[in-house]
């Protein structure tokens, strides 16, 4: 039986946030190596399981400077498992003007080396391709401040020894799409009591509405074949280190998607599922 219970490695985009994911998930108690040769981790975790003190649960950084080792990527996560250690890969991400930006404002050269910054992003972007493929969680941070990436990875981190949780999210696609939503679905052909006076100014989560959108056939159909299609995916998850999110929008985020957030959560609920509840954008003006 291994000593060390956990490996979590954090790559991704040079600018997407791998040091402060680094450093938030140290400061969770786990021993952090940055930038460790992949073909030297089997090695390391040797050492490790053969040292006096207690390693047992490890956060390895590792980036484009991995080049010349990518090819013993599934090699080694193969032997990983094979100890019967808990293994995750986060692969962090952002778009391209805000990677600039951060560069920019660091005053850092791309670790591929000078010149255009754009050119070395499409480069690493190709040679990191494998690493994406096979991660376990994908984090776009774009939108997110040092303090938010560090709270989500603490909270996904910690919830760990706990039930899988469920984050309903009802939004409006005229504000965007939930960042970091892992299913979304789009509820903007549905019957919108926005268009009803008498209905305008109220909510999904108003019984006017409720009724209302209770009798229209396209939105029961619509709450069963999304609710049946999350049950699936759901049933094939397992056991997660991540909770799982799920975004339903309509235009606004006012009406439909709230409504129907609300129904599938209580259909989720009958099933024992853990389930928060966000509604993001309710207060807006269109549904």
């Amino acid at each position: 039986m291994s000593k060390i219970k956990q490996i979590i490695i954090i790559t991704g985009v040079s600018g997407g946030g791998k040091t402060t994911a680094l450093k938030a998930i140290e400061d969770l108690g786990f021993y952090s190596v940055d930038n460790l040769p992949i073909s030297l981790i089997p090695v390391f975790i040797d050492l490790l399981e053969n040292s006096e003190n207690s390693f047992d649960r490890i956060v390895l950084g590792i980036d484009v400077r991995e080049n010349f080792f990518l090819n013993d990527l599934h090699r080694t996560v193969k032997e990983i498992k094979l100890r019967n250690i808990n293994l995750n890969i986060i692969f962090l991400d952002a778009n391209d003007k805000i990677i600039i930006r951060r560069f920019k404002e660091t005053r850092r050269k791309h670790p591929m080396g000078k010149g255009d910054i754009k050119n070395w992003i499409k480069l690493e972007r190709d040679k990191l391709n494998e690493l994406r493929e096979i991660a376990n969680f994908y984090i776009d941070t774009s939108k997110l401040s040092i303090h938010q990436l560090k709270k989500i990875i603490t909270d996904k981190i910690e919830s760990e020894n706990t039930d899988l949780i469920i984050t309903l999210i009802s939004f409006g696609f005229s504000k965007g799409i939930p960042v970091n939503a892992d299913l979304v679905f789009n509820a903007r052909t549905l019957t919108n009591p926005y268009f009803f006076e008498e209905l305008k100014d109220k909510t999904g989560l108003d019984s006017e509405v409720k009724d209302f959108l209770s009798q229209k056939v396209d939105v029961s159909k619509f709450i069963e074949k999304t609710y049946s299609y999350i049950d699936y995916v759901l049933s094939t998850m397992g056991k997660n280190l991540w909770n799982f999110e799920i975004g339903v929008g309509c235009t606004g985020g006012k009406h439909r998607s709230v409504y129907i957030v609300e129904v599938i959560a209580s259909m989720l609920k009958e099933e024992g599922y853990n389930i928060e509840i966000i509604h993001r954008d309710y207060m807006t003006e269109a549904g």
